[in-house]
């Protein structure tokens, strides 16, 4: 699946990097996203700092600053497949039956 920035609402790969500056950032001698949090970090910590993050945008946001508000766009679902009920229970038209089985 192809990573794609309009899901985040971005423009660009900085400013999604602004949305996780207090997970990874970008190392400026090598370009390389560095976590800023150790490998045991506990989930708590994670969910500790998205709700901070979400109390945050809300204060700006009735503060009167529309940048605040996150703009993730739902992926459309492209609709795989031929036309409507095709290949549905894989039955065939014509044919001979499929053979009947009988307890001996």
């Amino acid at each position: 699946k192809q990573f794609n920035l309009q899901y985040f609402g971005v423009s660009s790969e900085t400013e999604l990097l602004q949305l996780i500056r207090d997970t990874m950032e970008v190392a400026p001698k090598n370009s390389i996203l560095d976590p800023q949090l150790s490998d045991d970090t506990p989930l708590d910590n994670f969910v500790r700092l998205t709700e901070d993050h979400r109390r945050e945008r809300t204060r700006r946001i009735d503060a009167g600053d529309e940048t605040a508000a996150l703009k993730f766009q739902k992926p459309q679902h492209r609709q795989q497949g031929g036309e409507k009920g095709s290949n549905r229970g894989n039955y065939q038209r014509g044919g001979q039956p499929q053979a009947q089985y009988s307890r001996a």
